[in-house]
C-alpha cells in the first residue's frame, strides 16, 4: 500500500496514488492511515472505530492495483508517429524562445528526409496492426515558413497505405491560403499564444517589435468560424504570472478553445532554460491554480505538464521512449523536439541517429539510444518517495537535467512547482468529490 501524507496547513492530504484515493484528515487520521498501510493485508488497526468505519466506507483497506509497467529500454525502436522539426526560421521573436528561433542558420528539413521518416512510421504502424499513423509538424522555428515542404509531406503522408493523422504546432501567423489549407487538411492543431493583447504583444513580438496579437487572433477567429478544434499552448513568464488568470479568462471569453496548456518559463531570455527561484515557483503555482479555477468555471480543461494527478504513468513524455521518430532540420534523430541543433546543452546525449542521404534511409544508433534511456531511468529513481512519482514521472528531462550553468544535484528545476500544483489539484478534486477523491484507476504513458 503506497501512501503519502501531504501537509496542508494544520492538516494532511492522505493520498494513495495507485488507488486514486485522497481525503483530508488531521494528524491522528494520518497516523492511523500510515499504521494501516504498514499492517499485513487484511489486518485492521485497533481502536478508533469511527475513523476505521470511514476508511472502510471509502475502500481504504483495498490493496493497490499493479503499478504501471516501466518501459523496456531494450525494446526495438519502432515508433508509429513522426515529429518533424521543419525549420529554424521564424516570423516572431518570442522573448523566451528556447531555440532562439529565427536567429540561427536558416536550415529547413529536407523533403527526402521527412518522407523517409513518414514512410518508416507508417510501416511500423502497419506492422503493429494499428489503424493509423501520426505526423506532427513542429520545430524550433515556425513550421509554416517551410510551406512548400510541409504541404508536400502532408500529401505524401495521405498517400500511404494507412490513414495519416496530421497535426501542427504553430504560432498562428498565417496568410489566407495557409488558413484555408490548415482547416481542410489537418486533424489536430496547437496554437502558441500567451494571452490578451498586452501579454501577447510583449512576449511574442515580430522581429521589428510590433505585437502579434491581432494577427493570431484573426487566425483564431477564422478557426472558430470554421468550427475547427484547436488547443492553446500558453507560456507564462515571471513578469506575467500575476496576469495569468486574466489571460485565461480572455481565452475562455474570446475563443472557442476547449483545452489550454500552460507552461512556465522562469526567465525571459532566449536560448535555454533556468531553474525558478523559490519565490518564482510559489508565484507560478499560485497563479496557475487561480487560472485553473477560471478555466474550470468556464467549462474548459487547463493543465500544466508537471502536475497530472489524473494520470498514472512511468514516463513524462513518450517521445524519447519510442513514441515518436523525431527529426530536426539538420536531419538528426533526437529524443525531444527541443533538440533543434547541436547548440542545445543536452544535444550530445539526446541525438542517436540521422538521415543518411547516401543510403536514403534513417540510421539509428541503438546503443546510444539505450544509454540515453538508461539515464532517464536513473534520474527517475531519485523520485520514488515523492507523491508526484506516478504523475510527472520524473518531469521533462530537458528541465530536470541541469543546463546552462545550473549547479547542484538533480532535482534542480520544477519539483517545488509540481508538488505545489499537484497538492492544489488534489484539494480541488477532494472538494468536488464531497470530501473524498476517487479518481479512475488507469495507466497511461
Amino acid at each position: 500500500m503506497e501512501i503519502h501524507c501531504i501537509p496542508v496547513q494544520d492538516k494532511y492530504i492522505i493520498y494513495r496514488p495507485l488507488r486514486r484515493l485522497a481525503f483530508v484528515g488531521n494528524r491522528s487520521m494520518a497516523d492511523l492511515a500510515l499504521q494501516f498501510a504498514g499492517l499485513p493485508a487484511g489486518a485492521i488497526p485497533a481502536g478508533h472505530p469511527q475513523a476505521l468505519a470511514f476508511l472502510e466506507s471509502i475502500g481504504f483497506h483495498h490493496p493497490d492495483p499493479p503499478p504501471p509497467a516501466a518501459p523496456d529500454v531494450r525494446a526495438p525502436f519502432r515508433p508509429t508517429s513522426a515529429a518533424l522539426l521543419m525549420t529554424g526560421r521564424c516570423n516572431l521573436r518570442c522573448i523566451y524562445c528556447y531555440a532562439s528561433g529565427g536567429e540561427k542558420e536558416n536550415r529547413d528539413l529536407s523533403l527526402e528526409a521527412a518522407c523517409a521518416v513518414v514512410d518508416q512510421v507508417c510501416r511500423n504502424a502497419h506492422a503493429a496492426g494499428q489503424p493509423f499513423f501520426e505526423v506532427t509538424f513542429h520545430g524550433g522555428g515556425e513550421p509554416s515558413l517551410a510551406w512548400d515542404t510541409l504541404s508536400a509531406i502532408a500529401a505524401h503522408a495521405r498517400r500511404r497505405e494507412l490513414p495519416a493523422r496530421l497535426n501542427m504546432v504553430s504560432n498562428g501567423v498565417w496568410n489566407r491560403t495557409q488558413r484555408q489549407w490548415v482547416i481542410a487538411n489537418l486533424d489536430g492543431l496547437t496554437i502558441s499564444m500567451d494571452g490578451g493583447q498586452a501579454t501577447q504583444d510583449a512576449q511574442r513580438p515580430f522581429p521589428g517589435g510590433k505585437g502579434s496579437f491581432q494577427a493570431v487572433m484573426h487566425t483564431i477567429r477564422c478557426l472558430d468560424q470554421a468550427n475547427f478544434a484547436y488547443n492553446l499552448r500558453v507560456t507564462a513568464t515571471p513578469e506575467g504570472f500575476a496576469a495569468l488568470p486574466a489571460n485565461v479568462d480572455f481565452f475562455c471569453r474570446e475563443t472557442g478553445c476547449q483545452t489550454i496548456q500552460v507552461e512556465p518559463c522562469f526567465y525571459s531570455q532566449r536560448g535555454g532554460h533556468h531553474a525558478p527561484s523559490p519565490q518564482q515557483a510559489a508565484d507560478f503555482a499560485q497563479a496557475f491554480l487561480a487560472a485553473y479555477d477560471v478555466a474550470t468555471a468556464a467549462g474548459r480543461f487547463m493543465y500544466y505538464s508537471g502536475a497530472r494527478p489524473w494520470l498514472l504513468t512511468t514516463t513524462f513524455c513518450t517521445a524519447p521512449l519510442g513514441g515518436a521518430l523525431t527529426i530536426n532540420p539538420r536531419g538528426e534523430i533526437v529524443a525531444c523536439y527541443e533538440i533543434t541543433d547541436q547548440d542545445h546543452a543536452l544535444a550530445s546525449s539526446s541525438t542517436f541517429g540521422r538521415w543518411d542521404a547516401g543510403q536514403g534511409s534513417i540510421a539509428v544508433e541503438a546503443g546510444r539510444r539505450r544509454t540515453f534511456l538508461s539515464s532517464l531511468a536513473d534520474r527517475r529513481s531519485a523520485c520514488q518517495e515523492c507523491f508526484c512519482y506516478w504523475h510527472c514521472a520524473g518531469d521533462c528531462y530537458t528541465r530536470a537535467f541541469p543546463t546552462h550553468g545550473a549547479v547542484g544535484e538533480w532535482p534542480y528545476a520544477r519539483c517545488p512547482v509540481n508538488r505545489s500544483i499537484t497538492t492544489g489539484l488534489l484539494l480541488r478534486a477532494i472538494a468536488a468529490g464531497g470530501g473524498v477523491y476517487r479518481g479512475e484507476t488507469r495507466s497511461e504513458s
